[in-house]
């Protein structure tokens, strides 16, 4: 049976890195509906993420019809309701729900604690954004974005870019920190550069096992950023790098 998609293939875009395969009805898929309930039990077939979605509309001879259901990537659901993404993290066991029709969704079984990994809305290129600190980047092109363990990370195939904030003691002045800031870098780092403020910021290259990054620190008043940018190749490079560069900040 062909089923006319609320969302065609052409127009699924990519906001999550692949998780694997998830059940999904008809009323999400065909008719549009956003998820009402998500739950995520142990995966039964390769490549199975565990989760399903159902809408909250769906009769009880919809659920006992499986040509009104399918499974999907996990991506192509969060397409048609973005609002699944930060729990897509969780563990086994986890549900999710709608309390009522047009109430966010909200978690009714699963661990007291937000997991490590929490999934969010990718940054497009071009488009300028503010995070946490005031600090701004412009991503040249688009990345996925997911909070872990702390940090801020920007991913695409063959570059990722993990951002942490933290705060410069107000008593350390700007040639002090930058000293701190280097005697604890590794010897084996090369291409040094620094560019001032505001903000101040400090670069350089390091290969640590192999693996190239490129490591900065940018400070605006006690305000610091402590960045790092995994390349796999130039082209990933030169994308790491136009991210530093267009990194400001749009605080006092």
């Amino acid at each position: 049976m062909t089923k006319a998609f609320k969302i065609g293939a052409d127009q699924v875009r990519r906001l999550v890195p692949p998780l694997g395969g998830a059940f999904a009805s008809d009323r999400i898929l065909v008719e549009g509906r956003v998820v009402g309930f998500m739950e995520r039990s142990e995966p039964s077939y390769e490549d199975d993420s565990g989760w399903s979605f159902l809408s909250g509309y769906e009769s009880e001879e919809e659920l006992n019809d499986p040509d009104q259901a399918g499974i999907y990537e996990v991506n192509t659901i969060a397409n048609y309701d973005p609002e699944i993404l930060p729990f897509l993290g969780y563990p086994v066991g986890t549900r999710v729900s709608r309390p009522e029709p047009g109430a966010p969704l909200q978690i009714d079984e699963g661990p007291p604690e937000p997991p490590e990994m929490t999934f969010l809305l990718p940054w497009e290129a071009g488009q300028e954004v503010t995070f946490q600190g005031g600090w701004t980047l412009t991503p040249p092109e688009h990345f996925l974005r997911r909070f872990q363990e702390g940090s801020l990370v920007l991913w695409r195939p063959g570059a990722t870019c993990y951002f942490e904030l933290f705060d410069a003691s107000p008593e350390l002045e700007t040639e002090a920190w930058v000293k701190t800031i280097l005697e604890a870098a590794s010897p084996e780092r090369s291409e040094e550069a620094r560019q001032e403020g505001p903000p101040l910021k400090l670069e350089y290259l390091l290969v640590d096992e192999g693996q190239p990054g490129r490591y900065g620190f940018a400070r605006a008043g006690t305000s610091v950023l402590h960045w790092v940018g995994y390349f796999d190749d130039p082209e990933s490079e030169a994308l790491v790098r136009g991210m530093w560069a267009s990194l400001g900040h749009a605080g006092p």
